[in-house]
């Protein structure tokens, strides 16, 4: 885990682990029911690595606190720090806040498309980036997500052909899959009977 590496390279009596502690514990407030509360920025004499870690930690205690548009920011910027051990997850959490945004905080629909397309193309972005293997899996899942939302038909369409070829698919592909077809088969009934 994260605080077992912290410990092993820095000790168990580090102020700065304490520090590192008290402020995932903060983060982790956020998702429940309490207020927000975001942790408090690293002291000025913090090492480069405790500094780091709390602007991902401000970061995800803003995502968890549904405060999404700041989260994004927060994100991206870490992404574009080329000193933060986090870059590499930073495009990829700025797009998760946006698509929580999209399907949480957006009551209107075609807004909520829009950021839902947004958030698709930066995705697919991120899933061809060499320098971001890694993250090629999830981005791809997020991706999926946002298709059973937006293209259910096509998605619906495009995961029966891979299970008749029998390609690879996930188990979230199988329950991707089950939902949309009983909802296929919910509106061609509803569809048959007003007939």
């Amino acid at each position: 885990s994260d605080l077992d590496d912290r410990i092993s390279r820095y000790g168990v009596d580090s102020a700065d682990v304490r520090n590192w502690m008290e402020a995932q514990d903060v983060v982790f407030t956020n998702c429940g029911d309490a207020a927000a509360a975001l942790p408090k920025e690293a002291p000025a004499t913090a090492p480069a690595w405790l500094k780091a870690d709390r602007a991902y930690q401000v970061a995800a205690a803003h995502f968890y606190a549904m405060h999404f548009a700041e989260a994004e920011t927060r994100f991206l910027a870490i992404g574009a720090d080329p000193t933060s051990p986090w870059r590499r997850y930073g495009r990829y959490l700025a797009t998760r806040a946006v698509i929580r945004r999209a399907t949480l905080a957006t009551p209107d629909p075609k807004a909520a498309l829009t950021l839902l397309a947004q958030a698709d193309a930066t995705l697919a972005g991120i899933a061809t980036d060499p320098a971001l293997a890694e993250m090629a899996a999830p981005a791809t899942a997020l991706r999926h997500f946002i298709a059973i939302r937006t293209r259910p038909m096509e998605r619906t369409r495009e995961l029966a052909t891979a299970m008749a070829k029998d390609a690879m698919v996930s188990n979230q592909d199988l329950v991707d899959y089950t939902v949309l077809d009983r909802k296929s088969t919910r509106l061609n009934s509803s569809h048959v009977k007003r007939s």
